[in-house]
C-alpha cells in the first residue's frame, strides 16, 4: 500500500534538476544568444570572462563606415560584417550549454583564412557571470521549481 509520502518519494526519485535545468534553459536559446551577441560583445564589448574583446582602435575609415551604418566604434564588437554575430547559435547537451558560431574570416590584407577565436580567444563565445545568473533566475530557476512542484505533487490537488 502506498502511502502519500510513498508516492512524493517515487515521484521525486524521477527528478533530475540537471536535465530539468537544462530543459528549461532550451525555449530561451535566442535570449542567450542575444545576451553573448548584443549585450556583451556589441554594447559593453566584453568577453564571458568580463575582459575587453580587444585593444586599440579602429582604422579612421572603418570608423567612417561603422558610424554610416549605425553600428558602435569605440570598442571592439566582432560585428563589422554581421556574419558571425548571425552564426551564433547555442548547443544543448543534457548537463549544459555551449554558444557556438562560425568564426572563420578572411584577413583583409592577406586573403587567408583566419578564426576569431584563434585573434580574441574562446571566451567571445559564453556568457559572464553576470548574464548567466539573469538566465539561471529569469529562466531555469521558475521552471525547475514548477516542475519540482508537480513531480512532488503529480495527481494531487495541493499546488
Amino acid at each position: 500500500m502506498n502511502t502519500l509520502f510513498g508516492d512524493m518519494a517515487a515521484n521525486l526519485a524521477t527528478f533530475n534538476p540537471e536535465l530539468e535545468a537544462i530543459n528549461a534553459a532550451r525555449p530561451h536559446a535566442e535570449k542567450i544568444v542575444e545576451l553573448n551577441r548584443d549585450d556583451q560583445m556589441f554594447e559593453q564589448g566584453i568577453k564571458s570572462d568580463g575582459s575587453v574583446i580587444g585593444r586599440g582602435d579602429y582604422h579612421p575609415v572603418t570608423k567612417e563606415k561603422k558610424a554610416a551604418e549605425g553600428q558602435r566604434y569605440d570598442h571592439i564588437t566582432l560585428r563589422d560584417t554581421q556574419k558571425f554575430h548571425a552564426s551564433m547559435k547555442v548547443k544543448f547537451n543534457d548537463k549544459s550549454f555551449k554558444i557556438t558560431a562560425d568564426d572563420k574570416k578572411t584577413n583583409d590584407l592577406t586573403g587567408a583564412p583566419e578564426y576569431l577565436t584563434d585573434i580574441y580567444g574562446d571566451e567571445i563565445l559564453g556568457l559572464t557571470d553576470e548574464n548567466l545568473d539573469f538566465v539561471k533566475e529569469k529562466f531555469i530557476l521558475p521552471t525547475l521549481q514548477q516542475t519540482f512542484r508537480h513531480k512532488l505533487f503529480a495527481n494531487k490537488n495541493t499546488f
